[in-house]
């Protein structure tokens, strides 16, 4: 009977072990994935990870159903246990009740020997019931160590059935997925940093954080959505000063070979080096270099969006940009003591300077190579201008010798041939006389114009400053002063008016000067604070009052006849018949039309022309 027992209570041990290491092994099952399940907070992550936990699941069921009925065989054998112990109760009782009445009857054993003898019978049987005794006790802590892990398997199959609700996501991630369509890139790798949670709570957290932040984000763009619509942009000043768009290209390589080494060296993100996660600071020292790749990715996209979209008018915008960014990604990374240099911000921000800066280099230097091929043109069209003069020049006074030349010998034949000159003979000869004259005049002035056409090529500055206005397109008191080095300046002046203006120039003052250059440069320099574009200074227009511009020639040239009053002939054209179109739709003309009603020409103009007419 004992050794039944000893077996009995082995093979519950061994049992109860089965029972530990199955609970054990679904404890740590519910923590792995409590881990996996805090590590894929993404719901696209999540759908991939949902078909991974369905078999973890059934699994962990099939583990708690073997449990189950490991259960069901220790309370089987529980109860056989408990007969088993109220028989050896009932036989205890038998035998303390037989002690009682053995020690009544000493005096039946026929000696003191077979008195011993009973007595350490008796006592090893007492001995084997107390062992007895001890392994019921036992019992009773098994019985209740029993109903402890069956409550706790009840609890593990209630935390099993919640992975049931698994399958139902695949509904939800449908919705989920038409609104993750429209985050952007900066959101999505923000939401991964939040893989680094350790607890349920702390998951929550950042996840309400999160998604106050994408509501402030979204609240932000709004706000400079509408500000961009209305907002006028403040002057950029430089902050470097580089000759070429060549030396900027090359400190904008050096600044993006820093930042590589910088990313390189581990240096461009400060992070905590010993950072433990479960037990393990290897595993502590991967969650953070994934982490700060994370930032670095994030903050390189930010600040690559930025320069990609800088220009003249937003790079301070952008700078601010690329601070808020920075200073946001920072706080995510606070949590696990990550956040992104200054030094490494100082570079980025260097990038955007220079990327910029190099961008309006490189459109001043086209600008300028535009003006250099236009000055090309301008002189070969004056130095054809000026060979053509020439040419007619010579032409003409190769015309005139010959003209001269034959006039000179049908005088002197006639001179010669009538010595008794008639009346008639007089007035043919003062004829020929004249026409001699004529002749000597056309061969001088054809002679001049060689002359000057021959000067004209040797005086490289010579040229016509003008001063130009078109009212029409530009309004009143607004002029433009150039230069010309053609032949026929009024050419020039034509072809500002032909295709890039609705209506043509004005010509209020045409002046030759031998250094018109240098003419040009004084009035520019003088009416520097009264250019209508301050940055480009090729556009040569000016909001002076003609009298200011008079007044200034008189000063650096001298006295200048200019015309005062600009015909503008299509433009007041344009002006009378957009007027007489208002009146005829008004009615008035019928008026006119009528008999002894006279309307003055003037009033069809509006008042402020007028005005300047007179």
């Amino acid at each position: 009977m004992p050794s039944g027992f000893l077996i009995a209570g082995v093979v519950m041990g061994c049992v109860l072990l089965a029972c530990i290491w199955a609970l054990i092994r679904l404890h740590r099952d519910r923590a792995q994935l409590r881990v996996e399940l805090s590590r894929f907070e993404a719901i696209a992550d999540v759908e991939q990870h949902a078909n991974e936990q369905r078999a973890i699941a059934d699994s962990a069921k099939a583990d708690a159903a073997q449990a189950q009925a490991t259960i069901q065989q220790i309370n089987e054998r529980a109860e056989v246990l408990r007969a088993t112990i109220a028989g050896q109760e009932s036989q205890i009782a038998e035998q303390q009740r037989q002690l009682g009445s053995a020690a009544a009857m000493l005096g039946a054993y026929g000696s003191l020997e077979d008195v011993g003898k009973q007595i350490e019978k008796q006592k090893q049987q007492v001995n084997r019931y107390n062992q007895l005794l001890g392994n019921f006790k036992k019992a009773e802590e098994l019985k209740a160590h029993i109903a402890q892990q069956t409550q706790r398997v009840q609890e593990l199959n209630q935390t099993i059935g919640k992975f049931d609700t698994v399958a139902k996501l695949d509904q939800h991630i449908a919705g989920q997925r038409t609104q993750l369509v429209g985050l952007e890139a900066k959101i999505r790798d923000l939401n991964e940093v939040l893989g680094g949670a350790n607890t349920a709570s702390e998951l929550h957290a950042r996840l309400k954080y999160q998604q106050n932040l994408v509501a402030e984000l979204q609240a932000q763009a709004q706000q400079v959505e509408e500000v961009l619509e209305m907002q006028e942009f403040g002057f950029y000043r430089p902050r470097f000063d580089f000759e070429s768009s060549s030396k900027y290209q090359q400190m904008i390589d050096l600044v993006r070979d820093q930042q590589k080494q910088m990313t390189k060296n581990d240096t461009a993100v400060n992070w905590e080096k010993k950072w433990i996660v479960e037990g393990s600071e290897a595993q502590g020292r991967k969650m953070m270099a994934e982490q700060t790749k994370l930032m670095l990715r994030a903050f390189n996209g930010e600040c690559d969006a930025a320069v990609g979209k800088a220009k003249y008018n937003n790079a301070t915008t952008m700078e601010n940009r690329i601070k808020k960014s920075c200073e946001q990604i920072n706080k995510l990374g606070k949590t696990n003591s990550a956040s992104i240099t200054d030094a490494f911000l100082k570079l980025k921000l260097q990038e955007l300077f220079l990327v910029h800066e190099h961008r309006v280099k490189q459109q001043e230097e086209k600008e300028e190579q535009q003006r250099i091929k236009e000055q090309m043109r301008e002189e070969e069209k004056a130095q054809k201008e000026i060979e053509q003069a020439e040419e007619k020049a010579e032409r003409d006074e190769a015309l005139a010798e010959v003209a001269l030349e034959r006039a000179r010998l049908a005088f002197e034949r006639a001179t010669q041939g009538q010595l008794a000159a008639t009346e008639q003979t007089k007035a043919q000869n003062a004829a020929l006389a004249a026409q001699v004259a004529k002749l000597e005049n056309e061969l001088k002035e054809a002679i001049d114009r060689k002359a000057k056409a021959i000067a004209r090529a040797q005086l490289t500055k010579s040229g016509h400053v003008y001063v130009l206005s078109n009212i029409g397109s530009f309004g009143d008191e607004v002029f433009k002063v150039g230069m010309t080095r053609r032949f026929e300046p009024l050419e020039r002046v034509k072809e500002l008016g032909d295709a890039s203006v609705p209506f043509p120039f004005d010509v209020h003052a045409m002046i030759y000067s031998e250094n018109a250059p240098e003419l040009e440069n004084k009035l520019h320099q003088h009416f520097a604070h009264r250019r209508v574009n301050l940055v480009n200074l090729r556009r040569e227009y000016f909001q002076v009052t003609l009298e200011e511009i008079i007044e200034a020639v008189s000063g650096y040239f001298g006295e200048i006849t200019f015309v005062k009053v600009p015909e503008a002939a299509e433009y007041r054209e344009t002006i009378a018949q957009r007027k007489a179109s208002q009146l005829e739709e008004a009615g008035v003309l019928d008026m006119v039309r009528r008999p002894g009603v006279q309307l003055p020409a003037d009033s069809l103009l509006p008042r402020r022309r007028l005005q300047a007419t007179e």
